[in-house]
């Protein structure tokens, strides 16, 4: 799949792939009483662990490109094992396209209309517009499809890469928090610079949001998510007919 608006969104949604674990390592078993004399690693660590416990929530996503004159917006239901996401993606000159993902039984659908198609997979006919494909693992883009849609790989996707540095409390969005800043991951595909994940000073810790300024093929690109609904549970079903993604030719 080409690099595009669907990898920059994602790389914010329930998005962005990297190493939470690695950063938080132990420290991520214990919540820490005070964020004061937290390290960041701590810190992400607190976040990891109130994510896993709720085992739902829900992500916001903006994208923008503006020298491209590319945005999008991503809206992702996630939880331990499933997951759905909603997005529009606009191009000027070509309109919005709109693209549909559902995760579940270890399988990825996607269902998008005939300008969506066109711009994650240069797709130049509209055959399989607004049709469902499915994606198992081993196929071409499963991973990337896939990324982001359950709890665990979310997680990850909002953590800033080494080296990390915190900040003194502040307020974002009417709740005190903590930032931790670091570079973005190679595996968000968002370029290089900086991303700043933002944690609840108050238990159970949970990330209140992140946000990106990168620059991608030498392009300025800014991105957030905000991250709510936590514990709410939902559901999702996958389609009742589907076209296996390596029969599509996409």
């Amino acid at each position: 799949m080409p690099i595009g608006p669907r990898v920059t969104a994602c790389a914010l949604c329930a998005g962005l792939v990297a190493a939470l674990l690695a950063i938080g390592g132990a420290a991520s078993a214990a919540v820490p009483r005070s964020f004061a004399s937290s390290t960041p690693a701590q810190v992400v660590g607190a976040a990891q662990v109130a994510t896993t416990a709720a085992g739902s929530f829900v992500s916001s996503c903006s994208t923008q490109v503006p020298n491209a004159g590319l945005s999008s917006v991503t809206s992702t239901h996630i939880a331990r094992s499933y997951g759905s996401q909603s997005q529009a993606v606009t191009v000027k000159g070509l309109g919005t396209g709109h693209l549909v993902v559902i995760f579940t039984g270890g399988v990825a659908y996607f269902k998008g209309d005939a300008l969506a198609l066109y711009i994650q997979f240069n797709a130049k006919n509209a055959k399989w517009a607004n049709k469902w494909i499915s994606v198992k693992k081993g196929q071409k883009d499963f991973t990337f499809i896939s990324s982001g849609m359950t709890t665990s790989s979310a997680i990850t996707q909002f953590t800033p890469a080494a080296p990390l540095r915190k900040s003194a409390v502040e307020t974002y969005d009417g709740v005190t928090v903590v930032a931790v800043t670091g570079s973005v991951p190679a595996s968000w595909q968002a370029g290089t610079g900086s991303a700043r994940l933002y944690v609840a000073t108050g238990a159970p810790h949970y990330a209140v949001a992140v946000t990106l300024a990168a620059k991608q093929s030498g392009r300025a690109l800014t991105g957030k998510c905000t991250l709510s609904s936590w514990k709410r549970g939902f559901s999702v079903t996958k389609p009742a007919s589907s076209t296996p993604m390596n029969d599509t030719g996409l």
